[in-house]
């Protein structure tokens, strides 16, 4: 089975969601003060070292302020999940921190020999630039300090990590320094419902239903937190425009996936987001095949290459796709647009889509280490991030076109289309490389004797 989380977002308007909006603005304030409450049971246990019984603590939350069982489970699972994220968090930074003291060390000791060289004419008596040699001084002293502080900051997070001591501010740090009032309504701004498969509409407390008669979506909310004392229930309208069908099928599909939901009130405005998965059962379902052929995408920075194979691995067309690079949502829209065009592409013929599995990690981690090579790291960091978003984009796309991808081991992929192919074929090394990852998709071995 292949799987894809989605969330599908609409915004509340008040005219159709009034009682959800009011409900909303009274319960979640119960909600997120209960979050912050478990957040300190979970941070306090962890602490201590003892394990929390979940089952325990949940009937206790139920008793102790009388809500429902599935409140008090959305309110747990919600918090252990922002823990988990926290941890995951603390060892992303302890892996940059442990780069960048490395990268450090090495600019130091790099210092270190030209002082001595300095030092060295000096005690000889060459004439040499004092204000050269007390620019490395002070250089070596500023970085040492830098050290220092990388090395107080990377312990700090390894006894995070150990005593599962985190700090969480609920509304953000920024809010609670500049604006006070903003903070706390930041604060109290958001009420999430995780659902179970095995309820009904796969969510006890927060229901949808598609209603083909006007086209929108009809919801169900149940009060908890006391609130329920006229009526059980609230009711609602709304639209979705994104994963609109995805989501219709996710409601009518018997024993399909959990539905999760949030309220979230951002800028005086309402808005409701549904998370949930889509599954293709068999990978029979897609509409490519490999024996068809495959095309093969090479990322490079502004534009693609793309190759299109036969069966047999020869080249049946070639294109240059460009992007515009490091422009955010522009960059964004134009990677849609060149993904779209290969993925239609990829429908007429069949055939699957091929790209490098690339890993950038230790490129973004890596510190800029002069003038010279600012430019050259900056344009590595947002290469990798360019390529993040490629990378999620072509993934998400594929599979809701139900286009079969292929992810292929970058390596030498250039250098065999240059030393192989490029001369031979008359191609650009890129569109060389397109090429080459085309032929590794379909399982082709290519070598250079």
């Amino acid at each position: 089975m292949l799987k894809q989380k989605y969330t599908a977002v609409t915004q509340l308007h008040e005219i159709n969601n009034k009682d959800i909006i009011e409900y909303f603005e009274n319960a979640s304030v119960y909600f997120c003060r209960l979050q912050r409450k478990a957040f300190h049971i979970f941070k306090n246990e962890n602490i201590k070292g003892n394990k929390i019984d979940y089952n325990s603590l949940q009937k206790k939350f139920m008793i102790d302020y009388k809500i429902s069982k599935r409140t008090a489970s959305s309110i747990l699972k919600e918090v252990q999940g922002r823990i988990k994220a926290l941890a995951e968090l603390k060892r992303y930074e302890i892996f940059q921190k442990e780069q960048k003291i490395k990268s450090l060390k090495k600019e130091i000791e790099k210092l270190d020999n030209k002082i001595l060289e300095f030092q060295e004419k000096i005690k000889n008596k060459i004439k040499v630039s004092h204000f050269k040699y007390w620019n490395l001084k002070k250089s070596r002293a500023f970085k040492k300090m830098k050290l220092n502080k990388f090395q107080m900051k990377l312990e700090q997070l390894k006894w995070e990590i150990e005593t599962g001591h985190y700090k969480l501010c609920f509304g953000t740090k920024n809010l609670l320094k500049s604006n006070k009032i903003e903070f706390l309504l930041q604060r109290d701004s958001q009420m999430s419902y995780i659902g179970s498969k095995e309820e009904t509409g796969r969510n006890q407390m927060f229901q949808l239903s598609y209603n083909n008669r006007n086209n929108q979506f009809d919801i169900k909310l149940r009060k908890d937190f006391g609130l329920d004392v006229e009526t059980k229930y609230v009711f609602g309208k709304c639209y979705f425009n994104n994963h609109k069908n995805r989501l219709i099928d996710a409601l009518e599909t018997k024993n399909s996936t959990p539905l999760t939901y949030s309220i979230i009130r951002k800028n005086g405005r309402y808005y409701l987001h549904c998370t949930f998965e889509y599954r293709i059962e068999d990978k029979s379902d897609f509409l490519t095949r490999k024996p068809y052929g495959t095309i093969g995408i090479d990322f490079n920075k502004g534009f693609l290459t793309v190759s299109e194979i036969d069966r047999n691995g020869n080249l049946v067309k070639t294109d240059i796709l460009k992007y515009r690079f490091g422009k955010g949502n522009k960059t964004k829209s134009d990677l849609e647009s060149c993904i779209s065009a290969i993925l239609k592409r990829s429908l007429e013929m069949g055939k699957n889509v091929c790209f490098e599995n690339l890993n950038f990690k230790d490129k973004k981690s890596k510190r800029l280490k002069s003038k010279t090579d600012k430019g050259k790291k900056y344009n590595n960091m947002l290469h990798s991030l360019a390529y993040s978003l490629y990378d999620k984009l072509i993934t998400n796309m594929a599979f809701r076109n139900k286009v079969g991808i292929i992810k292929v081991n970058p390596a030498w992929t250039s250098w065999i289309a240059k030393n192989k192919f490029c001369d031979k074929m008359k191609l650009n090394i890129h569109i060389g490389a397109s090429f080459v990852i085309a032929r590794r998709g379909l399982g082709i071995k290519d070598t250079v004797k």
